[in-house]
């Protein structure tokens, strides 16, 4: 069993006719999730498990952006929403140089406000890993899942939720403990709640680390992310640069 929080604060966004700030305030929330996993060793190769996942979004101001002013009282609540995702599948780590997993189940998300209803999707998915050698390893993933977006674009004035189906590889190259590097691709699909919009993004990366000591761990990545939607714009591109390290006892 485990448990996660998530907050997020959004500062204002600057008006391109007076440079003013325009408050995000609307946007700040926090997500709570809990997750519980149980599994059972059919044979000494396969297991089966079973997966379930609760979230809670918490907005402080859910008022639905260009339908209800932010000040009215009655928007209190209207973007908050509660949902679940279960599944179930087999796997193993015990078969040659493979291990994954393969799943399905069933996804929903109520919202408080009635226009977005409570939208429900199909999960699917599963995850093989091959490991040729100490050093190299090759993964996939296909999974569907749902996100709480609470981005504005064109055609998603409201800020809506997505689900999303993700396509992902990566291949590790790991000669010691000590460092690591891998590079790894993507495709995402995402399906809107409201607004009919469509977005599809493709990824591509490099991600190197290195251990300082047994306690520290050094990584520095490379993200680029393209994006199309079906309104015809804006299509976006964008490059991330991370540095950080991180220290565990």
């Amino acid at each position: 069993m485990s448990g996660s929080a998530y907050a997020s604060s959004y500062a204002g966004t600057p008006l391109e006719t007076s440079g003013a700030p325009v408050s995000q305030s609307y946007r700040d929330n926090l997500i709570t999730t809990a997750t519980a996993r149980l599994g059972y060793a059919i044979s000494p190769a396969i297991y089966g498990f079973t997966d379930v996942i609760g979230n809670f979004h918490n907005y402080s101001n859910q008022s639905i952006y260009g339908l209800i002013a932010p000040n009215q009282s009655n928007s209190a609540t209207l973007y908050n929403s509660q949902g679940y995702r279960a599944v179930a599948g087999l796997g193993s780590d015990r078969i040659s140089l493979f291990k994954g997993e393969i799943y399905g189940g069933y996804q929903q998300q109520f919202f408080a406000y009635s226009g977005f209803g409570a939208p429900s999707s199909p999960v699917y998915g599963g995850k093989i890993s091959w490991s040729p050698t100490r050093a190299w390893t090759l993964a996939f993933s296909l999974d569907e899942s749902y996100v709480d977006s609470g981005v504005q674009v064109k055609g998603n004035s409201q800020g809506s939720a997505a689900f999303v189906t993700a396509a992902t590889a990566n291949l590790q190259y790991a000669p010691s403990k000590q460092w690591s590097a891998s590079v790894s691709g993507g495709y995402f699909d995402l399906r809107y709640v409201s607004g009919g919009l469509r977005t599809q993004v493709w990824s591509a990366g490099a991600t190197l680390n290195y251990q300082i000591s047994r306690n520290i761990n050094a990584t520095a990545s490379y993200t680029l992310l393209l994006s199309e939607n079906n309104t015809g714009g804006p299509n976006t591109t964008r490059n991330q640069l991370m540095l950080g390290a991180a220290y565990k006892y």
